[in-house]
């Protein structure tokens, strides 16, 4: 936003879950590594990821997001 000079623009996020346990701070979880199955998820979320672009592109970021914003709407659901 500093380097736009702006918040106006289109953002993708994809979210990398929460810490299964109250004891792990949010900021140790996020910048840990992947584990084994979420790394396997990392496939299908690329795909999802593109399709939902394409999506936007093609059809505008409303009808993206109606598909896309909910959970495993990128090809993959949470990872326990």
């Amino acid at each position: 936003m500093a380097s736009l000079g702006t918040p106006k623009f289109a953002r993708f996020r994809v979210g990398v879950g929460r810490p299964l346990s109250p004891r792990v701070d949010p900021i140790d979880y996020l910048l840990s590594p992947f584990s084994r199955k979420e790394r396997a998820l990392l496939p299908s979320v690329r795909a999802g990821v593109a399709d939902a672009l394409i999506l936007a592109l093609e059809s505008g970021l409303d009808k993206a997001m109606e598909v896309y914003n909910r959970p495993g709407s990128l090809g993959c659901t949470e990872v326990a």
